[in-house]
């Protein structure tokens, strides 16, 4: 006698599969505004190339920021110290230049950790862009955690530093653009120091 064949119900989507698809798409559509945009400013070969290594650290930082998301999960934890550690490896590839990190190992929310990717990847471009350093560009990232529970970063490139006047809340640049709504999104807070070199503070409650 002929077995009856079962029809399998397709599978549902889980929530996380949902919203880890849903973030995907946004990010994609994200990074290709960005790229339009930039696309519109270039005049030379030197800025095309730099604009292409812009748009490689932003894909390449936000594809951390979701494999984090895929492994853990968005309110869980990773270890920060080795994240920076392979984000560097990465920049000081992808830029030629030469990036550190200084601070002790801490568990931070996965979120927190994949927007410092995006955010140190922006500053640390702007520093190949804009710092103009005699020698080689170097870039620093140093952390730790305050007492009242906020993550402290500090970035810092050996650059001609920033010009008199600058505002970092009141500019139209694409990578100060994305920095500080990358900030604001997590709640934190966003400052700048004048001097030799560009100084950048980052408040992270987490």
């Amino acid at each position: 006698m002929a077995k009856m064949q079962v029809m399998e119900e397709p599978a549902v989507p889980r929530d996380r599969d949902r919203e880890a698809d849903h973030r995907i798409g946004n990010s994609l559509a994200f990074l290709a505004a960005t790229m339009r945009f930039e696309s519109r400013r270039i005049s030379s070969v030197e800025e095309a190339r730099l604009a292409l290594e812009s748009a490689a650290n932003r894909l390449s930082a936000i594809a951390r920021l979701h494999r984090i998301m895929g492994q853990i999960g968005r309110g869980e934890e990773v270890q920060l110290l080795p994240h920076l550690e392979e984000l560097s490896e990465v920049l000081s590839q992808s830029l030629d230049i030469d990036v550190f990190v200084n601070g002790v190992d801490i568990p931070v929310p996965a979120d927190i950790a994949g927007a410092l990717a995006v955010v140190i990847s922006e500053l640390a471009t702007n520093s190949v862009k804009h710092g103009h350093a005699d020698g080689g560009t170097v870039v620093g990232v140093t952390y730790r955690v305050s007492k009242a529970g906020i993550l402290i970063v500090d970035v810092g490139d050996n650059g001609h530093g920033l010009p008199d006047g600058f505002d970092i809340h009141d500019t139209t640049g694409l990578g100060m653009t994305i920095v500080n709504s990358t900030v604001q999104r997590h709640r934190g807070k966003l400052t700048v120091e004048h001097g030799h070199g560009a100084s950048y503070r980052i408040e992270l409650p987490i």
